[in-house]
């Protein structure tokens, strides 16, 4: 239960961060879902096409004054591979978001509370992730804008034995608006991070890793007839256990474009890949584990049926990739989905 004091300052700080004004608010919801076949390889080497299906369903809270607005949103994503040997996931977070607008700056305060079950190869694994950021864009100079990042994140994989990471992070984009419709950005990625893990057969020295996670990175965003966001970033790895060279590339595309007024094609890339050079006494378990286990590759097509109300086919590559236990779910799959919202 929240105390009296806890609340007064709970008012506080909503008088002071919500000016008097023009003020709206709204409660937001969506659904959707989709069924189709996933072809995949089992633990054992075998392929296997089956069923798939999932539910994605989410609940935003937005809060507008003058100048600022505020958001909470709750999202939860079960979904299943298979009828027998079933592979399942389940996702659930909870996010909440302050922004305030000014004439040199937009600030944006967030944090985030994830969970992730994952059922591969008879291997339950969770995955539970805490977020704080901080976001400011900084438009001192015309048409060519900074956007910083700080923030602090915490993970926690567990299933038989557990491995936490702590990470303190800073990210720098220096953007140049070429025209209304198209931006470029180069920009940095800092990170330091520290494992603990539990390493059965391996000394307690060997339970810890300490490490830096930095390079360079490249955005290109471009909106009128088609639109096209990417970005890549190079990542130098260094820690206790690795050494040189060590690296991971993350790619992100979504490329597509409207035909006519109700219809469209978009082109969805995630990709993270890692190559480490690894110690020869490194349990896998104190190796470093992405946030973001899914690399995918998807072609989308979807109609507005009425309203915002839309159906779509999209079909691609699906890869789940749990490294903290060297499991895998891969495959390619076809879904039929349908969406709505109010």
């Amino acid at each position: 239960m929240i105390s009296k004091a806890s609340a007064a300052i709970i008012i506080c700080i909503g008088l002071f961060f919500f000016p008097h004004g023009k003020i709206s608010a709204q409660l937001l919801w969506r659904i959707k879902t989709e069924t189709g076949i996933y072809k995949y390889k089992t633990f054992a080497g075998s392929s296997v096409t089956d069923f798939a299906g999932n539910i994605d369903g989410q609940l935003k809270y937005d809060y507008a004054a003058e100048n600022s607005n505020a958001s909470v949103k709750l999202n939860l994503r079960p979904e299943i591979f298979g009828l027998e040997n079933s592979y399942s996931k389940l996702k659930f977070k909870a996010a909440g978001n302050y922004s305030l607008y000014r004439a040199i700056a937009d600030y944006n305060f967030n944090i985030s509370y994830q969970i992730n079950n994952y059922n591969i190869d008879q291997l339950n694994t969770s995955q539970k992730i805490v977020l704080f950021k901080a976001d400011a864009v900084w438009y001192m100079l015309e048409n060519y804008p900074i956007e910083s990042s700080l923030g602090y994140a915490y993970q926690k994989v567990d299933n038989n034995s557990f491995q936490e990471i702590d990470i303190i992070f800073l990210d720098l984009k220096f953007y140049q608006l070429l025209s209304s419709y198209l931006k470029i950005s180069f920009g940095a990625y800092l990170e330091h991070f520290l494992i603990k893990a539990e390493t059965q057969n391996y000394s307690a020295s060997d339970n810890k890793n300490n490490g830096l996670r930095f390079g360079p990175q490249f955005t290109f965003n471009y909106l009128k007839e088609w639109i096209i966001n990417f970005s890549y970033k190079f990542i130098v790895h260094e820690s206790d256990f690795t050494s040189q060279p060590s690296n991971d590339h993350l790619l992100q595309l979504l490329a597509g474009r409207l035909i006519g007024k109700k219809t469209s094609i978009f082109l969805l890339i995630d990709y993270f890949s890692r190559k480490y050079s690894i110690e020869e006494n490194a349990s896998p378990n104190i190796l470093y584990t992405p946030f973001d286990l899914e690399n995918r590759i998807l072609i989308k097509t979807a109609y507005i049926v009425y309203n915002k109300n839309e159906i779509y086919l999209k079909a691609g590559y699906l890869s789940n990739n749990i490294y903290y236990e060297n499991s895998k779910l891969d495959g390619w799959n076809i879904m039929l989905g349908f969406e709505i919202r109010n």
